[in-house]
């Protein structure tokens, strides 16, 4: 994408973009991290992003944008296809989660796909199996510390979601830094020893004992096992599915990145220096905590080293609600919140006996706004 010489090249049909959203379609900074505020449209600007590139001649195959989640994805084609973007041009931009990305490029480097094991119910015999070989393990040197924080079922599920956590921070790889797995090592790390070393145990048979051909792949592995190669420099950097000539990048649900998505991306502009990246997020809306994701990823993380010069975009204006929430927002945020549309939205304040009853206040709220035999009036709906 070269620089502007009369204004955008890519006009949309439906909408017409902000200042804000123009400058972003249009910047010719070589990587852009795009602040953006709740309801903002942050989506919508990245697809005007990716179909200005198309616009100035880059082949659709060579732009990729990554997202969180399978609905962003979703909601990234929706946005191309109400800005006008012809169908065939938005069918070949390679548009995925970075699962999805992982997976692809896993399945070139491994020669096939192994079991996928989405469900918990699917993953508990091996994690039960881990839990027992520790359990079991005689040459175990710090028995009196092998307590688990829970028992049955419960522990299965804390087992899962503290290796959730584990994978997507790499907290092992970064901290643990060759040190062995003791309870002092565990306890720097925040850590509960029991778990860890059942998490070693799970890995070691998840991946029979080697860097590829698992016996199987669960939720956020791929993302997991690709990050883990690159980390440790075991990813050639001519590998099978590894794409190499893009143009350029563009990431949603910037705030929910974790450290493995992160070695991801920096491993995909490292390899691929003519490509524009634009990446946008809320920090206020981080959701994937549990995964390990962290706003500081939209912080200085691409900057460090001096590796690449990043401009940082605003995106305040929203299109979800009226100026005098946008002002409360702004208040509450501590950032600046305007409003596109001037009619006014009602702020009702309704008080809740105690935390973990808020739902139930919510859900009212939603019954009382939604005409009987409406449903449609849901889309008229916004859960802050």
């Amino acid at each position: 994408m070269e620089p502007p010489v009369t204004g955008p090249r890519f006009v949309p049909t439906t909408l017409l973009p902000t200042a804000e959203q123009l400058a972003i379609q249009c910047d010719p900074d070589k990587c852009i991290v795009v602040e953006a505020n709740a309801g903002a449209a942050k989506t919508t600007t990245l697809a005007l992003r990716m179909a200005e590139s198309a616009t100035r001649g880059i082949p659709p195959e060579k732009i990729v944008a990554l997202t969180y989640t399978a609905p962003a994805c979703d909601a990234l084609r929706g946005a191309l296809r109400r800005l006008g973007v012809p169908a065939d041009t938005a069918r070949r931009f390679r548009i995925g989660t970075f699962e999805q990305f992982a997976q692809a490029v896993l399945r070139r480097l491994e020669g096939g796909a192994p079991p996928l094991l989405a469900s918990t119910q699917a993953l508990r015999p091996h994690v039960l199996q881990a839990l027992h070989q520790v359990e079991d393990n005689l040459d175990e040197q710090h028995r009196e510390h092998l307590l688990f924080p829970a028992a049955g079922d419960s522990l299965v599920e804390e087992f899962l979601q503290q290796a959730l956590h584990l994978k997507g921070t790499l907290q092992l790889d970064l901290e643990l830094d060759g040190r062995p797995l003791t309870p002092d090592t565990a306890d720097d790390l925040g850590r509960n020893y029991a778990l860890l070393r059942a998490f070693r145990a799970y890995e070691n048979h998840r991946r029979r004992g080697a860097v590829d051909h698992p016996l199987f792949r669960g939720p956020g592995d791929a993302t997991h096992d690709l990050a883990q190669l690159i980390h440790t420099g075991n990813l050639e950097p001519r590998a099978p599915g590894w794409p190499v000539g893009l143009r350029t990048v563009v990431l949603d649900e910037m705030h929910d990145m974790n450290h493995a998505m992160f070695v991801i991306l920096d491993h995909l502009l490292a390899t691929n220096r003519e490509a524009f990246f634009c990446g946008a997020g809320d920090r206020d809306q981080v959701i994937h905590k549990v995964a390990g994701a962290d706003a500081r990823y939209m912080g200085d993380a691409l900057e460090a080293g001096g590796r690449r010069a990043v401009r940082r975009c605003p995106l305040t204006t929203t299109f979800r609600f009226g100026p005098r929430l946008a002002r409360a927002a702004s208040r509450l945020a501590g950032k600046p919140y305007t409003a596109r549309d001037a009619g006014d939205t009602v702020v009702d304040v309704v008080p809740y006996a105690a935390p973990g009853t808020a739902e139930a206040a919510v859900v009212a709220a939603i019954a009382a706004g939604r005409p009987a035999g409406a449903p449609r009036a849901l889309a008229r709906v916004a859960v802050l």
